[in-house]
C-alpha cells in the first residue's frame, strides 16, 4: 500500500514535534557526555569482539570477513554478527570490492590519544590473541593480487 505524501508529510510533522517541548528541543533525545566511549566500551565488552577488533589493529591491513571466520575458527554468522556491533560503535569500517567486503579499524571520534594507544596496546602480550593473528596471516597468504579469492574455508590448515 503506497502513502500519499500529505500522509507522510503530516507523521513528519508529529515526530518533529515530539522532539521539541514548547518549542525547546527535548533533553532526552540528546547524547549524554560520555555516550560515545561508552558505546565502544560496551562494544568490546564481548572477548569474541576484542579479538576481532584486536586482529583488526595488528594486521595493518583491511581483512574480509571469511579470513577473520577462519582465523577465529567461529561461524560466519556470529562473527557477521560481532562485526556489525564494531561498526556501530565506530571501531570498525569497510569498503566493498565486487562480493567481498573489508574490514579495518577505526579510531572512534573524540577518542583521546591515551584512550585510544591503550586501546591498541593493551593485549600485546596475549598469547590467543598472538595465535589468532597467526592464523590469520596464514589465511592471508591464500589471496592473489592482494585480494581474497578463497570464500569460507571447510577446514583452514592456518
Amino acid at each position: 500500500m503506497r502513502r500519499s505524501p500529505d500522509l507522510r508529510r503530516r507523521r513528519r510533522a508529529a515526530a518533529a514535534a515530539a522532539a521539541t517541548v514548547d518549542g525547546h528541543m527535548n533533553m532526552s533525545r540528546e547524547r549524554e557526555p560520555g555516550a560515545d566511549y561508552a558505546e565502544v566500551f560496551k562494544a568490546l565488552g564481548d572477548p569474541l569482539r576484542v579479538r576481532i577488533f584486536q586482529l583488526l589493529l595488528r594486521v595493518g591491513e583491511p581483512v574480509c570477513v571469511c579470513e577473520i571466520v577462519d582465523a577465529l575458527e567461529q561461524p560466519q554468522y556470529q562473527i557477521s554478527r560481532h562485526m556489525a556491533v564494531l561498526k556501530r560503535a565506530g571501531l570498525v569500517g569497510y569498503r566493498r570490492e565486487g562480493t567481498w567486503v573489508y574490514h579495518y579499524p577505526l579510531r572512534p571520534a573524540g577518542f583521546s590519544d591515551g584512550v585510544w594507544g591503550e586501546l591498541q596496546q593493551s593485549f600485546a602480550g596475549d598469547e590467543l590473541l598472538g595465535e589468532d593473528l597467526r592464523r590469520l596471516q596464514a589465511r592471508m597468504r591464500l589471496r592473489e593480487a592482494g585480494r581474497c579469492v578463497v570464500g569460507l574455508q571447510e577446514s583452514c590448515d592456518c
